[in-house]
């Protein structure tokens, strides 16, 4: 059976009736979650009666079994506190744990290399006897993300370079070196029907494109077969054309890849009269290794450089790195992907990062090595949580287990160190970018959250900072660390009704950090 994914881009006006909810009910509401089910350490809030509280759950549907709430100040002291002990299911919070271990275990400077290798330099005439060798530690950002959008830009300058060093040809194979990272490209725990999906994009030590294919499709004349283009064009995947144009209607387009193969099919419609090239459709390869190998052969015969053999994974050929003649090495700033997992929520980069956790200390990079190396972090920054499990990195294994308070202990962690502004400001900003731009808009809060979103089925969470200041800088400015984890959604407006929540826990916390007196 293929996994199957299908985008339907019909317009379809949806409207919501926002909760109006007054300044005074907010602080009842936290004010009640805070005392009905806690004791503070430091008392905020007015106490209402037991009436008052179950009128304001019932009018957003929630009671506290649904959700963990942890609030602590900018000294770190719980100010709310509700179930925050417990275990939930942290979505993509999960990346807040693995960016904050990667940062103290790895340090900011650490740096993901590739390398170009082999066993001797190209002879005079600028042939290589044996094998290229492209060895990875699982860079994820070779792509067009910072190359203006064209992916292949990094390995034309790879081949470019080699060219002018001498080398037009390599009479041996491209060995590919991804033992870096173990051989599980995904979490076992994740589910196989969405495997074609960028978000569940497989991982390796070397990485390219976010190891998926970009489509775009073009209508043709009514009745006829769909024009696509493929970036990058590769004869690593065998595509089926099955898309149809049409007459009139909406847009369906399906990509199809059957599993452990790189067998993909399009297939449904497009409207002759669809304006071309608005949308671009991802579907991920098997093996992303292989994917690498199969475009930068490609590349370097595009730019005068030829591959006689094949593209080849032997662990076997492999000769020692140490005596081995380095041709061309590439490296990455970790930090600088930050962004990407924590702003764009880029899973296949969060997967990275915990596996490189792994290989960093010495072992094959792994979910289970990672995990070693996050649960390090933690004993070092002196954070327990004994309900922790660690399935993935990136948060979409429903597995995953954390509780708010450890996630608020991160967080303030973190806001005590000198790389605090580097990892605040790559999270989302409430109103302004990444997953939380068209969150907190017309909020006063606008500008000062600074947080981390996170959805699956069942669970959204929110969980970052609420600064008193919207500067860059975190001199001088006032940072409560927060975490809203919901594990179950009324049956009146389910997720909306979550953020709804989440959006006025944080407006609270905005007005009391702000107020002159706070």
């Amino acid at each position: 059976m293929m996994t199957s994914q299908w985008c339907h881009c019909a317009s379809r006006a949806k409207s919501f009736s926002r909760l109006a909810v007054t300044r005074s009910q907010l602080l009842l509401m936290v004010g009640l979650l805070s005392l009905v089910l806690c004791p503070l350490s430091s008392q905020l809030y007015s106490k209402p009666t037991r009436a008052s509280w179950n009128r304001i759950l019932n009018k957003h549907g929630f009671n506290s079994s649904m959700l963990g709430l942890s609030i602590l100040d900018e000294n770190g002291r719980s100010i709310v506190s509700i179930n925050a002990n417990n275990a939930f299911t942290p979505a993509s919070n999960q990346k807040i744990l693995i960016t904050a271990a990667a940062l103290k275990q790895l340090g900011s400077d650490y740096e993901y290399v590739t390398k170009l290798w082999a066993k001797s330099y190209p002879n005079k005439d600028g042939i290589l006897t044996g094998d290229l060798i492209v060895s990875g530690t699982g860079d994820p950002n070779i792509s067009g993300r910072f190359t203006s959008d064209d992916p292949t830009v990094i390995f034309r300058h790879w081949a470019r370079s080699l060219k002018k060093n001498g080398l037009k040809k390599v009479a041996g194979d491209l060995l590919i070196d991804d033992f870096y990272f173990d051989s599980e490209r995904l979490p076992p725990s994740w589910k196989k029907k969405y495997e074609s999906r960028w978000y569940s994009a497989q991982v390796g030590a070397l990485n390219f494109n976010d190891n998926c294919l970009d489509f775009t499709i073009f209508p043709t004349r009514s009745g006829g077969r769909a024009r696509y283009q493929c970036v990058p064009e590769t004869t690593y995947v065998q595509i089926e054309n099955r898309c149809q144009t049409v007459s009139g209607g909406e847009l369906i387009i399906g990509l199809d890849r059957y599993p452990s193969s790189n067998r993909i099919v399009l297939k449904g419609k497009i409207p002759s009269k669809y304006r071309q090239g608005t949308r671009v459709f991802h579907v991920t390869v098997d093996d992303p290794g292989l994917f690498f190998g199969y475009v930068l052969r490609n590349i370097f015969s595009q730019e005068g450089i030829e591959i006689v053999g094949e593209v080849i994974r032997d662990r076997t050929r492999l000769p020692d790195q140490k005596a081995g003649k380095l041709l061309h090495r590439h490296a990455s700033k970790m930090t600088r992907d930050f962004p990407v997992i924590l702003k764009n929520s880029q899973n296949m980069h969060a997967e990275v990062l915990l596996k490189a956790l792994g290989g960093a200390a010495g072992k094959v990079g792994s979910i289970q090595s990672g995990a070693q190396e996050v649960k390090k972090y933690l004993k070092k920054s002196k954070i327990s949580d004994s309900s922790m499990i660690i399935e993935d990195g990136s948060g979409l294994s429903d597995g995953n287990r954390i509780s708010p308070l450890a996630l608020t202990k991160i967080l303030h962690s973190v806001s005590r160190t000198s790389d605090f502004d580097l990892f605040r400001n790559s999270m989302a900003i409430g109103g302004i970018d990444g997953t939380l731009r068209k969150r907190f808009k017309s909020s006063s809060a606008k500008g000062h959250v600074f947080a981390k979103t996170g959805y699956i089925n069942s669970v959204s969470a929110l969980s970052g900072y609420v600064g008193s200041s919207s500067s860059t800088s975190s001199k001088g400015v006032k940072y409560w660390s927060f975490s809203i984890l919901v594990n179950k959604f009324p049956k009146k407006g389910g997720l909306w009704a979550a953020r709804q929540l989440q959006e006025s826990i944080v407006e609270t916390i905005f007005r009391e950090i702000a107020a002159p007196n706070s």
